[in-house]
């Protein structure tokens, strides 16, 4: 879901709460709005986006863990923060509390801003979302989303199972529901993807910066139905034949 924030009386905050979700989910904002303590990317936010120059962050990949995150820019209660195409996405847990202590924005102006639920659970999640906006530490706006499944809400489980077998090789089929002890088992994939495969970095995934076309990885067998679902991948499909019960051996290529 998507919404604007408009700058008032400094400082403005920000403060997202996610509730009984069952899912992780991420907020999405301009790099130029978090508020970098390092000199040379903390250039102030004035005016509208399409008014604003290219900042220092807007070309840069960069992922940060909470620890980092929190020293460079305060921000606390995120898992993670990703930086890529000029958009900051931040990783908040279910239950957690998000809070941006001041965004850079001017006053008046007005900043895009998103939420999202990200991973193998998203389809089902029931909860709420509180979203408040600070400024000059006075409640000045906020919003509850309210996720709940209905008709609309998306596929069903039984749906979403079967959107995800379709993007697998018939031979990884089986890893849908893989049993406990072959979860941890590694393979080796070749995965079609279309962009921007954050969601796939938000898992672990090591893409070498590569959002498009053929990529090859090895991950854990337990991850591959949160791949499959995954709207950045096309098609998934081993790299060398499996047994039905054999070892995905080491690639020799070492991919």
């Amino acid at each position: 879901m998507s919404f604007h924030l408009r700058g008032g009386e400094e400082p403005n905050a920000l403060i997202v709460e996610p509730e009984r979700l069952g899912a992780t989910m991420v907020l999405r904002l301009p790099v130029e709005a978090l508020p970098w303590r390092d000199a040379e990317l903390a250039g102030a936010r004035r005016g509208r986006a399409a008014e604003m120059p290219a900042h220092p962050l807007a070309a840069l990949r960069l992922s940060l863990a909470a620890s980092q995150l929190a020293d460079r820019t305060g921000i606390r209660g995120a898992e993670r923060l990703w930086l890529a195409d000029g958009m900051a996405t931040l990783a908040i847990a279910d239950g957690g509390r998000l809070v941006v202590p001041r965004l850079r924005i001017g006053r008046a102006a007005t900043l895009p801003a998103s939420v999202q639920l990200r991973g193998a659970r998203a389809a089902q999640a029931r909860g709420s979302i509180h979203v408040v906006q600070l400024s000059a530490g006075r409640r000045v706006g906020g919003l509850t989303l309210v996720v709940s499944r209905g008709r609309d809400d998306g596929p069903t489980p039984t749906e979403a199972n079967g959107a995800q077998r379709r993007k697998l090789h018939p031979a990884l089929q089986r890893f849908l529901l893989p049993p406990t002890a072959e979860k941890g088992r590694e393979l080796s994939l070749l995965l079609l993807l279309r962009g921007p495969a954050e969601d796939l970095e938000q898992l672990g995934l090591r893409l070498g910066g590569r959002h498009t076309g053929v990529v090859a990885v090895r991950v854990a067998a337990g991850l591959l139905p949160a791949i499959a679902a995954s709207p950045s991948v096309l098609f998934v499909e081993p790299s060398r034949p499996l047994g039905p019960d054999q070892p995905d051996a080491p690639d020799a290529s070492g991919l």
